[in-house]
């Protein structure tokens, strides 16, 4: 009996002392910034591949046995921490933000943060501090060479105008516009060429049809995501003035002027009206029209006569060098439990031929956290341009007729003269430019709350 009962004491002994040996660990897991729990972080035991995660509340139960020494807590954004298991069964972890992650890691357009090596399409993001250090006047010239597969593509020198982009070839047979995005917001793609450069942030690529994996059909050509600046809490008010100037002008690869010509002529090689008498301009330098040669004449022949009146380069009087400048103003700063960013530009470019364009951007990005775990962001952006709107009923400066002098000015009224031949109904480009009574105004709003 004796040997019995120490039997069963030297079992009770064993049992107690391999349950002192397993014991259960919870905590809370918090962020330091706001203090609020984090879900997901991952909480394994050093040295083994046992671990759990914490819960929606941020709290975590883990089980460790003798020998386990530490538990390591890690999170995406924030820094990895170990902790030694001691005497205690409770152990509390708050982690520090680790901004240089950041850049490792991709939202998609279901709003989860994902490890770009993890995520199966090609995300290119581009920081404003890397845009051209040349006087980009948009967003689309900004992005120009600096995705790569992205083809951008300048359709008209014409200042304001769109760009074509196109990420990773024609996907759609309807369209290959990528979805544009600001600030999370749909816009337009117009809007690009009418962002201010100064506003970006960063700006972020899906290229061809991976981003209808994140956003829907609408995402099927590529995605272009913008994200404008904002202020930081706790920073000093600090103000930005910049200027730039550049100016545009046309590169002479060749004489266009032509000295030949298929009109018909008199005996001495003058070009004749249709009344017969040679060519000449009236008092108010209006011509009138020359003869033609009849219909199946070859003009091969008459095309070796040369012009006998003066003639003049077109492509020098109608061009000027187009001069662009640009002022901005930025103003940024926060407190404890606000930020705010205001920017305010002025783009004004000349056209080297006739049209000009003027663009004032006003943005304000205001965001407010009165309490933990509760936040206000807005975000506005004011866009107003002013476009001339020159008439398309002129002459083209190639194929005008070459003894028309555009800078002639009517003595009667000092001018230039609107029609200055009755061959065709076409203005002359330069009264066109010295009236500019056409413009088209366009102001934008776009504002976001969240």
């Amino acid at each position: 009996m004796k040997k019995l009962l120490q039997s069963l004491f030297i079992l009770l002994f064993i049992a107690s002392s391999a349950i002192a040996q397993n014991r259960t660990i919870t905590g809370t897991v918090t962020a330091q910034e706001d203090g609020l729990p984090l879900p997901g972080v991952s909480v394994k035991i050093k040295g083994t591949k046992s671990g759990t995660i914490t819960g929606a509340d941020g709290r975590y139960s883990i089980r460790v046995i003798s020998g386990e020494t530490s538990l390591e807590f890690s999170f995406i954004g924030f820094l990895p921490q170990t902790r030694t298991i001691g005497s205690g069964n409770v152990i509390n972890v708050i982690l520090v933000d680790d901004s240089k992650t950041l850049s490792d890691v991709v939202v998609t357009g279901v709003g989860v943060a994902t490890q770009k090596k993890l995520v199966p399409i090609d995300v290119a993001t581009l920081d404003a501090k890397d845009f051209p250090k040349s006087a980009t006047t948009n967003v689309t010239q900004a992005l120009q060479g600096q995705i790569a597969g992205a083809q951008i593509i300048q359709r008209s020198g014409q200042p304001g105008a769109n760009a074509q982009i196109i990420l990773r070839g024609f996907t759609n047979l309807s369209s290959a516009s990528p979805l544009i995005l600001i600030d999370g917001v749909q816009a337009s793609s117009d809007l690009l060429t009418s962002i201010d450069p100064n506003t970006v942030d960063h700006v972020e690529v899906v290229k061809g049809s991976a981003g209808g994996m994140l956003y829907g059909a609408q995402g099927g050509n590529g995605v272009i995501q913008i994200f404008t600046k904002k202020g930081a809490k706790n920073s000093k008010l600090i103000i930005d003035v910049a200027s730039r100037y550049s100016n545009d002008r046309i590169v002479r690869l060749n004489d266009l002027i032509a000295t030949n010509h298929h009109w018909v002529t008199d005996a001495n090689g003058n070009i004749v009206a249709s009344n017969g008498a040679i060519l000449a301009p009236s008092a108010i330098g209006v011509w009138p029209n020359p003869t033609a040669l009849p219909f199946g004449t070859d003009k091969t022949v008459q095309n070796n006569k040369p012009i006998l009146l003066p003639v003049y380069d077109h492509i020098d009087q109608g061009n000027k060098v187009a001069n662009t400048f640009t002022n901005s103003l930025t103003i940024r700063g926060g407190s404890e439990k606000s930020d705010y960013s205001f920017g305010a530009s002025n783009l004004s470019q000349q056209d080297v031929y006739s049209n000009n364009y003027n663009r004032t951007n006003l943005n304000l990005n205001f965001g407010f956290n009165p309490v933990k775990g509760l936040n206000f962001r807005s975000a506005t952006q004011l866009i107003y341009t002013k476009e001339d709107l020159l008439s398309s009923n002129r002459f083209n400066l190639v194929n005008s007729l070459q003894w028309i002098d555009f800078t002639f000015q009517n003595p009667t009224n000092g001018q230039y003269v609107v029609k200055p031949s009755t061959l065709t109904d076409g203005n002359n480009p330069l009264a066109e430019r010295e009236a500019r009574n056409r413009y088209s105004k366009t102001p934008s709003l776009y504002k976001i709350l969240t």
